[in-house]
């Protein structure tokens, strides 16, 4: 049985009679039957294979190509060295230009300070920049975890309490109308009061308000309030937001919530409580002290980073901060700059725009980049903003395990659920190849059988079984490439809804790498 077509690289834009722009050949496969259409790829892919499978060399080549070919914008995340140069390389080859965004480069990226200038002159939404800390946490939680996913089943306790105060710190900062940086919430979160400190706060506020107070005594106590100012940052700009005279009535609401939150239920909790939530807050805000968290990430917007020009203008941006050279801080680099693109791909408004055009996300080894509750969301609603989101990783394994500990196999599935492609590469872990044959299915097959009576005769019979149209056995020996394959990698491509040339619900595919 053949079970292979041949797919060619980069073939796009074949001739079509579509008058919707979903319609748009993109990428085309070599049997001249098969394509993707724009509608095909804004429902996502997914490709999964062992490590030199021919993920990234396939099928993801020739789409690259094809999105390149097509004049499209967009981001990639580099978490390996070898797909930067993979990525730059072939930019150069389509003669497309790319925003090399990487160490040492002079550009900048404050997510904090984006949220905040493009939300303009009216209220800040500061649940925005909280939930962005939040998937930091997420993330390092994750990262120090080995991929278990964090704490247990005490993440939500954790992650609510320090929301609270990361969102508390926000709201203060801008009250004070000082620069809401990782460094200025880090300084408040190590200067906030214990519950003496609050006493003694309210003990220097009421003889300061008491009528009955001597000017000396208060002169007095005043000089030591300043100087208790000077050495505590939380009580600083405290007092700065405080005594803010141009106020309006939603600002005197927020600071009331900060005098609540900072001078009574804070400073309550239990020490136990209050010293696990400072330091998992302040743990996360020490990437960004030093190295590239700093240098890149911590002050300034650069123009040219502002991910609406991906869609807006067809930039294409690289954000090349590998693992391997910068750890956790890698991560949080790419994590971060994704976050913040798939926002901004939400808060399009393609119907109001004149000709509006896709815009690509490409992440390798996208189970490092997993953002547990936001990605299935974005997923969900993806198509609507004209969002192509390529992933490329390893293995189902490898995406449960960045879900942490509650319900994250459900979480996950639901999540490569809204993925409408999914690709199937040479794999050595069964429980990604047999979900493949599960969601391929089953079929029945006609089995033939021979008895043998006492008399030695032969009794043919026939019958009917259900057996998987791909076994999972059958992944372990797809072609990986390379020379002794002759550069051939061979995957198996589901896509929901769609029936290919074959008459079935998936596609067997090859692609030769030197395409």
């Amino acid at each position: 049985m053949n079970f292979f077509s041949k797919g060619k690289s980069g073939d796009s834009h074949a001739s079509s009679n579509a008058s919707d722009p979903l319609d748009e050949v993109i990428y085309t496969f070599n049997n001249g039957k098969d394509c993707l259409t724009l509608r095909d790829l804004v429902t996502g892919s997914l490709t999964q294979g062992s490590s030199s499978s021919g993920k990234s060399s396939g099928f993801n080549h020739g789409l690259l190509q094809s999105l390149f070919k097509a004049n499209y914008g967009g981001v990639a995340l580099s978490v390996k060295q070898s797909f930067s140069r993979y990525f730059l390389k072939t930019a150069e080859k389509m003669r497309r230009k790319v925003i090399h965004f990487h160490s040492g480069s002079d550009l900048t990226f404050n997510p904090l300070e984006y949220e905040i200038i493009r939300q303009g002159g009216g209220q800040i939404e500061i649940n925005n920049l909280t939930n962005l800390i939040i998937l930091l946490c997420v993330l390092v939680g994750n990262y120090k975890a080995g991929g278990a996913g964090g704490k247990g089943g005490d993440d939500r306790f954790w992650l609510s309490a320090s929301e609270k105060l990361i969102n508390r710190a926000i709201l203060l900062l801008l009250l004070a109308k000082l620069p809401v940086t990782f460094y200025n919430i880090r300084k408040i979160v190590a200067s906030t009061f214990h519950e003496q400190e609050a006493d003694r706060y309210h003990e220097i506020w009421s003889v300061l308000l008491d009528e009955n107070v001597s000017p000396e005594k208060k002169s007095e106590t005043y000089d030591g309030y300043q100087n208790w100012m000077n050495s505590n940052f939380f009580l600083s700009v405290f007092h700065t937001a405080n005594s803010r005279e141009d106020l309006n009535s939603e600002d005197y609401f927020q600071m009331e919530l900060c005098g609540e939150y900072f001078l009574k239920t804070y400073p309550r909790l239990a020490p136990k409580t209050k010293s696990i939530v400072e330091e998992s807050v302040s743990g996360l805000f020490e990437n960004f002290n030093y190295g590239i968290m700093k240098s890149h990430f911590s002050e300034g917007v650069s123009e040219e980073l502002l991910p609406e020009n991906t869609y807006q203008k067809g930039d294409i941006i690289l954000i090349d901060f590998s693992i391997k050279q910068f750890g956790l801080s890698g991560i949080l680099a790419n994590a971060l700059y994704k976050y913040i693109w798939q926002t901004a791909m939400e808060r399009r408004q393609t119907e109001t725009e004149e000709a509006p055009k896709p815009a690509f996300l490409f992440a390798d080894e996208f189970h490092n980049l997993i953002n547990p509750n936001y990605d299935q969301l974005f997923q969900a609603t993806a198509r609507e903003s004209l969002a192509i989101t390529v992933y490329i990783t390893q293995s189902l394994p490898s995406i449960i395990g960045a879900f942490g500990t509650e319900n994250p196999e459900n979480r996950a599935k639901s999540m490569i659920a809204n993925l409408g492609l999914k690709v199937f590469c040479a794999n050595s872990d069964y429980d990604t190849n047999e979900f493949a044959s599960q969601m391929i299915g089953q079929h029945f097959i006609d089995v033939s059988s021979i008895s043998i009576d006492k008399d030695k005769n032969a009794n043919r019979s026939y019958s009917q079984q259900l057996q998987w149209k791909v076994p999972p056995e059958h992944f372990f020996l797809l072609k990986t490439g390379g020379p002794k394959n002759k550069y051939t990698v061979e995957s198996i491509l589901v896509k929901a809804g769609k029936q290919w040339s074959n008459g079935e619900n998936y596609l067997p595919a090859e692609f030769n790498q030197l395409d």
